[in-house]
């Protein structure tokens, strides 16, 4: 696979990886846990737990799949965007989309 191509996917993936992360963070404040109280609910090493909440984080579907047994929720609801996440990414969308007009 070529670099170009991995960064592409990586591009794609991020709006994802945010959605997980900010479900998960909603479930921790739901909790009223601390970051490490939590990583131990869910039986992950703080560490791993810290890496998780990063922009290089990576989950795989199978650990995204533990994590959302663990926490007690659906896998698909760990991935679904908060409505927060979405209205940001809309409000960011129609400045994309006249930078793209202007460029003809």
């Amino acid at each position: 696979m070529r670099i170009k191509d991995c960064r592409r996917k990586a591009a794609h993936a991020a709006p994802l990886l945010r959605s997980f992360q900010a479900s998960i963070e909603a479930i921790r404040c739901a909790s009223s846990l601390s970051l490490k109280a939590f990583a131990a609910q869910l039986g992950l090493a703080s560490s791993s737990y810290f890496h998780l909440m990063t922009p290089n984080a990576n989950p795989s579907l199978d650990y995204i799949e533990l994590i959302a047994e663990r926490a007690g929720v659906e896998p698909a609801g760990l991935l679904a965007r908060p409505a927060a996440t979405a209205e940001l990414e809309s409000e960011q969308t129609p400045g994309l989309l006249r930078r793209l007009d202007s460029r003809g």
